[in-house]
């Protein structure tokens, strides 16, 4: 009886086994601060990482391994069961969020502080109404978020980025319907048509061959209005 019931509990716990397998094939993530960097090798936390094939974002763009060096920090993302880096982003040295207090000539003011750009700035995100692409779409009291580095104690802009709302996208406008019908001519007044039960209307535009006349039969070709009327591309004598 002992013996049957240990092979049932083995039978029963095999499926949950499975059902709890952890995945190896996960990502690792390693986030800190460079300590050293030794050919395409850094090391963070103790740790070497290959960072030769990694694709390395900084606020600048996309940039090359010769970027990254010690006192950086970074968030590693590591190719499953390996210590080699798929892709490395970089902190800046400066990151401020807050109110624009003042536009300045080259500057803009954030916490007490001006903070330089030049050409090389980026510029992102929204304003009030509309997206940001340069310092003139820039005004007080908007919210931005800007990457700075520090040089001989002055800050410059790497990007700047708007907090405002993203505009809804503009409405969609609705697809004229085709329409199509093929049906006797009741009456021809001018520029409107009733062919069949339908008002249809003509304009220099429409191409008409056969001469139809009240009477005729005629297939008709067009742009069903909200109206229900139908602006005529073609008409055609049947």
């Amino acid at each position: 009886m002992k013996r049957n019931l240990a092979i049932a509990i083995v039978l029963i716990a095999m499926p949950l086994a499975a059902k709890t397998a952890v995945s190896t094939d996960l990502p690792g993530v390693v986030v800190g601060t460079i300590t050293a960097v030794q050919g395409q090798n850094i090391t963070v936390a103790g740790i070497s990482i290959d960072a030769g094939g990694a694709k390395i974002h900084t606020s600048r763009g996309v940039e090359n391994l010769s970027s990254l060096a010690a006192g950086m920090h970074i968030i590693a993302t590591l190719e499953p069961n390996s210590l080699r880096a798929s892709a490395i982003q970089a902190d800046p040295d400066v990151r401020l969020t807050g109110h624009i207090e003042a536009i300045e000539p080259g500057a803009v003011r954030v916490l007490g502080r001006s903070i330089a750009v030049t050409p090389k700035t980026l510029y992102g995100g929204f304003g009030a109404d509309k997206a940001i692409h340069a310092l003139d779409d820039l005004a007080a009291p908007l919210s931005i978020t800007v990457d700075a580095e520090s040089s001989g104690g002055n800050l410059v802009a790497l990007r700047i980025f708007g907090n405002g709302v993203v505009p809804p996208p503009p409405a969609a406008k609705p697809i004229p319907a085709k329409a199509e019908l093929t049906d006797v001519v009741k009456s021809i007044d001018g520029k409107v048509w009733i062919v069949g039960t339908t008002r249809v209307l003509v304009s220099p535009q429409t191409k008409i061959t056969g001469a139809p006349q009240t009477g005729d039969s005629v297939k008709v070709t067009g742009i069903k209005a909200p109206d229900k009327n139908v602006l005529a591309v073609t008409i055609e004598k049947q």
